[in-house]
């Protein structure tokens, strides 16, 4: 039974182990937090609490008994009706004892610890927690002389003799180590919990001792004894709460690669391996694997619930040493292996005598596969030299396809580059068509905002006129303009009555503005036809557009088609090495390849003679555009000069600065109108660089250039410094505009003396503005000429344009058929190479198989002679053995017997491998004919796959050229609309003269239908380049056709093949039976000889004796 001391042993391993469970699994479940997976954090250590409370709280057991310990006329058994009465059926961890079995004592009760229950005996327990110690021999020590530590020690300890006369003396009760008052479970509860301080403040590490047996022998476990070890030190109850959680982790990139077999595609599904761990549990789930609950998804780890591989191997490994252990030792096996040896000498004779039969016709065989080895070795050197021939030609055709497939390489970055600058001028037409009809309301806000400026410079220029004693009438002009500014029409009229000087310039200035309202209505028209003109080009540009995503699917198709291909190639230049005669059969196609290669040689030359009458339009071109940039530079030299004189003008002015406050509100409304005109003419002007934007762009800037330079000439007072400083900046177009308004403004303030002086050098000023504005005309007229010729230009350069698109298309569309060919051609070569290699796999094994039968069968005869010599000896001297005695006949029987058994497992493993070869004989011839013919077609097949692979190499580098010519070409005519559309620009803001514009929208109707004419031409062209390459498509599918037959037959070829694997299986299986019935019948022999055998041995000894 447990007594005492067992109670506090498993009350403190009861808090040794909770102190574990608390340090481990709080562990534990902090990486579950830094994991971030879900978890509700779980106490463990609650788990033995109710045990520990129930020995070491107040009222319980350790109270108890030490209360127990100070009650007069207390017993073990008071000790132990106390506990059942307070404890039973109160704490679920006191339970009442079960009756003893057999030699186990008594209990008194019975507690639940986490090891199991538990039954205690409280016999003596009274006694030995009190431990009491003997007065008289105490006060012996204390009152001993000799020994000076002895007193020392006991000098402060207090015997019941000196406690009771303290207290009847009345004195102070002395303090001291009394027995009474200090128990085992007082001291062994205080050491527990300085230990228990002590391991929570340490990281301590645990060892678990177990014993494996109790007799002190190696090599043997007690499975017993050691479960109940595991079940008492807390290693089970470990394991239980380890369950609870999650005790296997694992990496998410070692799970992926791990367990990569149970969920091949989601294991390489994404680049992550978070990723791809989760939708593998995710698929285990789903298939009824897994459940939900058995793992967590962490942040780097896989927290699983069990690990089923690692307790099947555990349990393997436990099967496997049990029965090894079981078996060790067991005799019956033993005597077994003994006797094995001792039955099979009875049929040494008749097995001697099989064997000879045996030998000879053995020797018959190996006569008739020496002859056919002979003939299957010259074959294989014939093989074998075809090989390296085909090895060479190989190595040649490998170079060739490395070379085709850099050139491809290049031709696709190419062509991506291409389809890259398309998609670029794709957008910026995008832009330029919403510039467009931003332009076109601007143009109608420039062309109302200059009718209102023409009235305006009209006013000025009357009031010039105007004589001081005109002066009360200005004054009410200027107040009549500053309540109603629409009432200017009726003040221009009174000026044009006193400025008489200026009413012819007045006069043109109404018939220009009259015909620039009719030039402005067929701008309209021609602007609605441009509109519809554009319509068409968005929805050809759609159309392209849905053509190019066409052109991508086709061309991620045949990219995948070239991938596929490539790994045919492959496989053809692998098996090349048998197909030599069938390079021979393709002569014919040869021939086709090259009518292909002169027709594309012919529509080569007529691309490369295009392209040099374009380089020569394009020299033409820059010539021209060398002209316009001179004329330019001598309008801007112009331009400069009349731009110093306003500068010189606008000095003069700055001293009337004192403006009307009417004046001032209407110019400043008026400046706030012209500044947004010029912040959306230099938008305007920025973003302009297509022609047709760029063509309507130059109408409304060349109004707007003409009325600055009308207004410049009439040199009116700029505004204020600081406003013209700000806004000067902004506003270079339209400066005379504003110098217009501010001198309008000074000539209506000052009705002085200085009015008519300035009036005066004003109109010797307008004189030679005069004169400068015929000379701007005769300029004005030069350009406008040179501004037609670079609109044609450009529109020259852009057919160029379009034509190099058009081929652009026609050689991508030529690349991708190029590619497709590659394709087919790579598979097909991967295919062949892959036959080649099983094939040489085949030959080389079944030629290492016929020299390892060959040298065993040297080595059987061999053996087989020795051993008929020793039969011949044997038999003379079992002849002459009469006279002796059994011993020695029985030694030697038993030397012979295993000498025939040895020669017996010899001859049967001869019997085997011969009729093997045999079989592998007939294979190989079989094999070697079938291997013969596929290596003839195949080798036509590689012939003919080289010269189309040489031809499509040689297509795809004259496509490369083109396409490189193609690019530069686009490049500089690119670069050179750019510089022509900038000239045309700045060129057209010195055009004076209406007129000239409707001329010039003229002639861009007229360009407009050129260039629709040209394109349907260039139309026609792209048609039949579609014809011819839909007929080439259509001959590289025949080729394709062909190419897919060849595999076909291959694929027929292997199947044979394998159904001759299967009828040589069938026919293994049919000799092993054979085999097994033949020794069935020579084992009966064998024991009818031994009956013999023994018979004889019976017979001699009964003549002995």
């Amino acid at each position: 039974f447990n007594s005492f001391e067992q109670l506090w042993i498993n009350f403190v391993n009861e808090k040794l182990q909770q102190f574990f469970n608390h340090h481990m699994f709080v562990l534990e479940q902090e990486e579950y937090a830094r994991e971030g997976i879900e978890w509700t954090f779980i106490d463990f250590g609650l788990d033995l609490q109710a045990c520990i409370e129930l020995i070491e709280k107040p009222m319980r057991w350790a109270s108890m008994l030490d209360e127990e310990c100070i009650v007069p006329k207390a017993t073990d058994m008071t000790l132990a009706q106390k506990l059942n009465e307070q404890h039973l059926g109160l704490a679920p961890n006191f339970e009442k004892p079960k009756p003893p079995k057999g030699k186990q004592a008594e209990a008194h009760f019975a507690m639940r610890h986490y090891a199991g229950v538990v039954r205690y005996n409280v016999s003596n327990w009274l006694e030995k927690n009190k431990d009491p110690l003997n007065d008289t021999v105490a006060a012996c020590l204390k009152a001993s002389k000799g020994n000076a530590l002895l007193n020392e020690i006991w000098a402060d300890y207090t015997t019941q003799e000196e406690a009771s006369n303290a207290a009847k003396s009345g004195g102070q009760k002395k303090k001291g180590k009394s027995g009474s008052f200090m128990t085992v479970s007082m001291l062994y509860r205080e050491s527990l919990n300085n230990l228990m301080s002590m391991l929570y403040k340490t990281h301590p590490h645990f060892i678990r001792c177990i014993i494996p047996n109790e007799k002190k022998k190696s090599g043997l476990l007690d499975a017993a004894l050691v479960l109940n070890q595991l079940t008492c030190n807390g290693v089970l109850e470990g394991i239980r709460i380890c369950r609870k959680g999650f005790p296997n982790r694992s990496p998410h990139p070692d799970f992926v690669e791990r367990y990569a077999l149970l969920c091949a595609e989601e294991s390489k599904s994404s680049n992550d391996p978070k990723e791809c761990a989760g939708k593998m549990l995710d698929k285990l789930v789903k298939d009824g694997s897994m459940k939900e609950e058995m793992f967590k998804i962490g942040l780097t780890k896989i927290d699983l619930k069990e690990r089923r591989d690692l307790l099947a191997a555990t349990k393997v490994i436990q099967y496997n040493v049990a029965d090894w252990v079981h078996v060790m030792n067991w005799p019956w096996l033993l005597l077994f292996l003994n006797t094995m040896p001792l039955v099979r000498e009875s049929k040494m004779e008749e097995t001697m005598q099989q064997l000879k039969t045996d030998i000879e016709e053995f020797d018959r065989r190996l006569a008739g596969k020496k002859n056919e080895r002979n003939e299957l070795e010259q074959q294989l050197q014939k093989a074998i030299a075809e090989k390296g021939e085909i090895l060479e030609a190989i190595k040649s055709s490998r170079s060739e396809n490395t070379e085709a497939e850099d050139q491809i390489d290049r031709l696709t970055e190419q062509k991506e580059i291409m389809e890259k600058d398309l998609s670029e001028t794709n957008a910026k037409l995008d832009v330029e068509q919403k510039k467009t009809a931003q332009e076109a309301e601007a143009l109608k806000k420039i062309e109302e905002t200059i009718g209102n400026m023409k009235k305006s410079v009209q006013d000025v220029e009357l009031g010039k006129r105007k004589s001081a004693a005109e002066k009360a009438a200005k004054e009410n002009q200027i107040r009549s303009l500053q309540d109603e500014v629409s009432q200017q029409q009726q003040t221009v009229v009174k000026l044009n009555k006193e400025r008489k000087l200026q009413e012819e310039e007045a006069k043109k200035l109404t018939d220009e503005m009259n015909a620039q309202k009719e030039r402005n209505e067929q701008n309209n028209r021609t602007k609605a036809k441009l509109e519809e003109t554009l319509q068409d080009r968005e929805v050809e540009l759609e159309s392209e557009k849905r053509n190019r995503a066409d052109a991508d699917k086709a061309k991620r198709k045949t990219e995948g088609d070239l991938r596929v291909r490539q790994e045919t190639l492959e496989e053809i230049g692998n098996e090349k090495r048998d197909l030599e005669t069938v390079l021979r059969k393709k002569d014919n196609e040869l021939h086709a390849i090259s009518t292909k290669l002169e027709d594309q040689q012919v529509v080569f030359a007529r691309l490369s003679k295009q392209l040099k009458d374009d380089e020569a339009k394009l020299a033409a071109d820059e010539g021209e555009i060398e002209n316009e940039r001179a004329a330019r530079e001598k309008s801007d030299r112009a331009r400069a000069e009349i731009q110093k004189e306003v500068i010189e003008m606008s000095a003069r002015l700055e001293e009337q600065k004192n403006a009307t406050a009417t004046q001032i509100e209407a110019g400043k409304r008026q400046e706030a109108e012209i500044a947004k005109l010029r912040r959306e003419l230099e938008e305007n002007r920025l973003s302009n660089e297509s022609t047709e934007t760029s063509l309507r762009k130059k109408n409304s800037e060349g109004l707007a250039q003409l009325n600055d330079q009308i207004y410049s000439m009439r040199k009116m007072k700029i505004k204020a410094e600081k406003e013209r400083a700000e806004k000067q900046k902004r506003l270079d177009e339209a400066n005379a505009q504003l110098d217009i308004l501010m001198k309008a403004k000074a000539e209506q303030e000052r009705a002085t003396k200085s009015l008519e002086e300035q009036a005066n050098e004003l109109q010797q000023s307008s004189e030679e503005h005069a004169r400068k504005l015929q000379e701007l005309t005769s300029l004005r007229n030069r350009t406008l000429n040179e501004n037609n010729e670079l609109v044609h230009r450009v529109e020259e350069l852009e057919q160029q344009i379009n034509a190099v698109s058009t081929t652009k298309a026609q050689v991508a569309q030529q690349l991708e058929a190029t590619k497709r060919l590659a394709d087919e051609e790579q598979k097909e070569k991967q295919t062949l190479a892959s036959h080649t290699r099983n094939l040489q796999m085949e030959v080389n094994h079944l030629r290492a198989t016929v020299e390892d039968e060959v040298s065993a069968k040297g080595d059987l005869l061999r053996q087989l002679s020795k051993a008929n010599t020793e039969i011949e000896q044997w038999k003379a001297k079992f002849q002459d053995a009469s006279f002796m005695p059994t011993e020695a006949l029985e030694d030697l029987m038993k030397k012979h017997a295993s000498k025939m058994l040895e020669l017996e497992e010899a001859v049967d493993a001869a019997n085997s491998k011969v009729g093997a070869l045999e079989k592998i004989k007939s294979q190989l011839a079989l094999d070697a004919d079938e291997a013969h013919k596929e290596a003839e077609r195949h080798a036509a097949i590689v012939e003919q796959m080289e010269k189309k692979q040489k031809a499509f190499e040689k297509v795809v580098g004259e496509w490369k050229r083109k396409v490189d010519d193609a690019s530069n070409q686009l490049d500089v005519a690119q670069k050179e609309c750019r510089t022509a559309s900038a000239d045309l620009f700045k060129e057209q803001s010195l055009n004076d003269n209406l007129n000239s514009q409707a001329e010039g929208i003229r002639r861009e109707n007229e360009i407009v239908s050129r260039q629709i004419r040209e394109l349907q031409a260039q139309l026609a062209d792209g048609v039949k380049s579609v014809h011819e390459i839909s007929a080439r498509v259509r001959r590289l599918e025949t080729e394709k056709d062909e190419l897919q037959r060849a595999l076909d037959e291959a694929e027929a070829t292997l199947e044979a093949e394998e159904t001759k694997v299967t009828r040589s299986q069938i026919e293994l299986g049919q000799i092993r039976e054979e085999i097994e019935k033949r020794f069935q019948e020579k084992e009966e022999e064998f024991v009818n000889i031994r009956k013999n055998h023994q018979r004889s041995l019976e017979s001699v000894q009964l003549v002995g004796g």
